[in-house]
């Protein structure tokens, strides 16, 4: 097993569950939950991520949501402005019809309109690059 780097903080909320079954989160930060959820995965401790999971989305929904809209945020401008990267991609022909459609509504796609025609054609006839 790989060494883990583990704050005292979390080690000591992770050897109560081991040792009690009780783990208490209400006055824990919410980074300090995600980083018990990956420390918990490393040591394979199934039950409790489980129950770290589902903790998050019963009490943290809105967390959840806005770190996607972040992560959504940052791979769409990446793709604005490097669209050859999808386009050009070896499994561009396999994207779904609904993510294609996404890319082509950003306004601010930095590719020829023509070129994009191109690829959109390509990707109808499944025509791999």
């Amino acid at each position: 097993m790989p060494k883990i780097n583990i704050s005292i903080k979390i080690f000591s909320v992770i050897i109560k569950y081991i040792y009690g079954g009780i783990i208490s989160l209400e006055k824990l930060e919410n980074s300090t939950i995600f980083d018990i959820v990956n420390i918990s995965n490393e040591l394979e401790l199934g039950e409790l991520v489980e129950y770290l999971k589902t903790y998050i989305v019963n009490n943290h929904a809105m967390l959840l949501v806005k770190n996607l809209e972040i992560i959504r945020d940052f791979y769409n401008d990446i793709i604005v402005k490097h669209p050859n990267t999808i386009f050009e991609s070896e499994n561009f022909h396999s994207l779904p019809e609904g993510a294609l459609i996404s890319i082509l509504k950003q306004d601010d796609l930095q590719l020829d309109e023509g070129k994009i025609w191109e690829y959109v054609i390509k990707w109808g006839k499944g025509e791999k690059f």
